[in-house]
């Protein structure tokens, strides 16, 4: 059992990684294609000189899933540089942000990109916890490697044809999967969604501003002691709503298991407040 687990982390870390974070930078301008790059740096450091058959088939169908459902069909004949062509789409309303071109050379963005996640996956022992480095890739992937790249890296599109998500919702989607198909071979993954409430008593019993806070408090610490069963088992990316990453009873749980650390990229403040879960599983 402890080895089908330790198996899974592995697979969930080799789909984290199947797309290098600056995709949309380096797309249709590195000779190396956008997965001869960081990716294969990062999987050679990782993984030595070749990925398991298995862990590449397994990835490579959790990508084409997960692509499916962020996206819908474009035909391949469409394309964008997105180094010349820089826009945000806002997932809501489809209102558009131009950024005017971003003329970031493909060397340059490339070589922050393997230092940041080189930095995430470094062990000072040289053994592989592929729990740990999984969390750590997953909640500290997208903090902003570098002070010239600005907020530009949290937001930058897994597609640029439809840039209105971002690369990280893409790679948190496909290491879910992976991580589901790998525990369940043959299995088709599903959508699981759950509610607790109702809120409503907690609001109307409510007489000042603390008592309102207490209800809400309260909420959020029993969806959050329910869920860290399954993130501790299946990891927080399975988690579709509310969003995981950065949650201040997140932060503390992974604090616990040292991934986080006080400090500017350490825990903050806040709570859960909406008590409705989507989940993959």
């Amino acid at each position: 059992m402890e080895h089908e687990q330790e198996e899974m982390w592995k697979v969930k870390v080799a789909a984290w990684i199947h797309d290098p974070a600056e995709k949309a930078l380096v797309l249709l301008r590195d000779p190396a294609g956008h997965e001869g790059g960081t990716v294969r740096l990062l999987r050679e450091m990782l993984f030595g000189s070749k990925v398991d058959s298995h862990i590449v088939s397994l990835v490579q169908t959790a990508d084409r899933w997960a692509a499916a459902a962020d996206r819908p069909q474009i035909p391949r004949s469409v394309s964008i540089n997105y180094d010349r062509q820089p826009v945000l789409i806002h997932p809501l309303d489809g209102s558009e942000y131009d950024l005017k071109g971003l003329n970031i050379p493909v060397a340059q963005i490339r070589a922050v990109s393997f230092d940041h996640f080189q930095h995430l996956c470094s062990s000072k022992s040289g053994e592989r916890d592929w729990k740990r480095i999984f969390l750590t890739l997953w909640r500290r992937g997208p903090e902003t490697p570098a002070k010239d790249l600005g907020a530009l890296w949290e937001v930058l599109p897994a597609d640029t044809r439809i840039p209105a998500y971002s690369i990280w919702e893409h790679l948190d989607l496909t290491s879910a999967l992976a991580g589901v198909m790998v525990r369940d071979p043959g299995q088709r993954p599903a959508l699981l969604k759950f509610t607790i409430g109702p809120v409503q008593g907690f609001i109307e019993q409510a007489r000042s501003s603390s008592d309102l806070w207490a209800g809400s408090h309260l909420l959020s610490r029993m969806m959050w002691e329910g869920l860290r069963v399954i993130c501790d088992e299946l990891g927080p990316d399975v988690v579709i709503f509310p969003h995981l990453r950065g949650v201040p009873l997140v932060d503390a749980w992974l604090k616990q298991l040292g991934v986080l650390s006080d400090g500017p990229n350490g825990l903050s403040g806040g709570l859960m407040k909406i008590p409705c879960w989507s989940l993959r599983s």
